[in-house]
């Protein structure tokens, strides 16, 4: 048993609880990955779309008459 173990458990632990308790962690940590990973996605697309935004606001205004 580590140290870690030790301290969350106590020495009287059931291994129920401390698997439990580890696949929550688990879970619990990839979830956390996948939502900062869908966070990264949609900023990237956002970021492309306020790009192609800006570049055909740019090329409008350049190409409008000269007053």
């Amino acid at each position: 048993m580590s140290l870690v173990e030790r301290l969350l458990f106590g020495s009287n632990h059931r291994p129920v609880r401390r698997a439990t308790a580890l696949v929550l962690a688990s879970g619990l940590a990839c979830t956390m990955i996948v939502l900062a990973g869908a966070v990264g996605v949609v900023l990237v697309c956002l970021a492309a779309v306020l790009l192609a935004a800006l570049r055909l606001v740019d090329t409008l205004f350049t190409r409008a008459p000269q007053l």
